[in-house]
């Protein structure tokens, strides 16, 4: 029994775990769109959770024995209040008929009713997509202290960082358009994986050249377009180009173009 909280976290799973496999999934949000995180808290300046998780494990605070809900039932109540994304599931559905306390294990003690929050907000309420959060706590932080020039510096830091490498992401994909004769809209479309040795190849070119996506988090977001670029090219322009080739020129319009370092993290 896996759960994932995550961005684009069906990606992980979608068309690849099949039904013959022990392994059953649960993710915050289908392979194309962000999970939020939610739970302002100001005093320590950060988010304490995600809508996602936040809502399966209150789910599971909540009930004074778990071997009385199976993982169905769980995914059906936390599909339900997760608002903001599409709670999926995959793999080997028969999983679900079992109860929860299989995994989660047995409750130790049951919170009494003036412990239990039974006035909790809901976990959407300020709900925002977490490839965000660095952006919106630096916002916040800002805001929340304004007599220090520092924060404002580094919310200002971080969306120029974004601004750049959004910039860099429309170069790279009009100078491969321009020498290969991809289709314009390798820049937009948001095409399902199929092709992972030619995307693995790219990846780590872009990596080790343009942005270290560890570094760069935020450089995640033009990796919709290496996965364009490998859907999009057909046997025959593989066999005249090959993904080597591409990768090369990847590489050198990299060095020649795109700064890694004109910030210090783009978040």
């Amino acid at each position: 029994m896996i759960y994932i909280e995550a961005c684009e976290a069906g990606s992980m799973f979608s068309g690849l775990l099949t039904d013959d496999k022990n392994i059953y999934a649960v993710t915050a949000s289908n392979a194309e769109e962000s999970s939020y995180a939610c739970y302002w808290d100001d005093v320590r300046g950060a988010y304490l959770g995600d809508e996602f998780s936040v809502n399966w494990m209150e789910d599971s605070d909540r009930l004074s024995d778990l071997s009385k809900e199976t993982l169905v039932q769980q995914f059906d109540a936390v599909l339900k209040k997760t608002t903001q994304s599409h709670v999926s599931r995959y793999g080997n559905f028969s999983i679900a008929k079992l109860p929860v306390s299989q995994f989660q294990g047995e409750k130790a003690a049951r919170l009494s009713d003036n412990q239990d929050n039974q006035h909790r907000q809901p976990a959407h309420r300020d709900a925002v997509p977490s490839q965000d959060v660095p952006l919106i706590v630096a916002q916040r932080r800002a805001e929340a202290k304004p007599d220090h020039p520092h924060l404002a510096a580094v919310y200002k830091g971080l969306l120029s960082g974004r601004e750049y490498v959004d910039s860099a992401r429309q170069f790279l994909g009009r100078r491969l358009i321009r020498e290969f004769a991809f289709p314009e809209d390798i820049l937009s479309q948001r095409l399902p994986l199929t092709r992972h040795e030619c995307y693995d190849t790219l990846l780590k070119t872009f990596d080790e050249n343009c942005f270290n996506v560890s570094t760069h988090p935020y450089a995640l977001q033009s990796l919709h377009l290496l996965v364009n670029v490998c859907e999009t090219l057909d046997r025959t322009s593989e066999e005249v180009f090959g993904v080597k080739s591409i990768a090369n020129f990847l590489a050198k319009e990299c060095k020649e173009h795109v700064q890694e370092h004109p910030f210090a993290s783009v978040l």
